[in-house]
């Protein structure tokens, strides 16, 4: 819950990014404000640098899910 908070807080501090939603669960849904960029380029410029976006639509948005495996890297993320 910790790395879940702390990812909210870091993209509600970028303007070019919206958060969507309440994040309940371990992912945190975002896209980015209109007109700033296209919200899938955030998910193509990340997976070669080994970060892994899951793309959602209606509205185009990205998803970061928070696992066991890559909890200790949200700080490395943000």
């Amino acid at each position: 819950k910790k790395a879940q908070q702390l990812l909210f807080n870091a993209i509600t501090q970028i303007p070019q990014l919206e958060v969507i939603g309440t994040p309940t669960s371990l992912g945190v849904s975002f896209r980015a404000n209109k007109n700033a960029f296209n919200t899938y380029s955030l998910h193509t410029y990340m997976e070669p640098k080994g970060w892994d976006f899951i793309c959602c639509q209606n509205p185009n948005a990205v998803t970061y899910i928070i696992t066991p495996v890559n909890y200790k890297t949200v700080n490395d993320l943000v």
